[in-house]
């Protein structure tokens, strides 16, 4: 069961990542062969400038993980606060002290259902 009654942030349509896969692939495999045939100090800032631009493409493009970050940040809250965080849902009028607007904007979307069942 979900607890989120909304995405954070947005989630794109999902689509089959094969043919991406397929590409990259392709990609490393033609990289590989070229590198070979290329003595190793030119071969070697060739491949760290590769990795450099793969991780500022990873830090530029949306998240298409999940939103559970948030929902651990907000557990350790509660937590820190004293308060366990299984005994209430995330919605409990107990925590609304524990609220702010980067885990729960005013537009109302904020969670409302548990992942875990409250305690009695």
């Amino acid at each position: 069961m979900s607890y989120t009654s909304r995405r954070w942030p947005a989630s794109p349509p999902r689509k089959s990542p094969l043919g991406i896969y397929a590409v990259a692939w392709a990609a490393f495999a033609a990289g590989a062969w070229l590198v070979l045939g290329v003595s190793p100090r030119r071969a070697v800032p060739v491949i760290l400038l590769g990795g450099i631009l793969v991780q500022l493409a990873a830090i530029t493009a949306p998240s298409f993980g999940s939103d559970d970050l948030y929902r651990y940040v907000w557990d350790g809250r509660v937590q820190a606060a004293g308060i366990d965080p299984y005994r209430y849902v995330p919605a409990a009028p107990q925590l609304e002290r524990l609220r702010d607007p980067s885990l729960w904007p005013a537009d109302g979307t904020a969670w409302g259902r548990a992942c875990r069942p409250a305690a009695p």
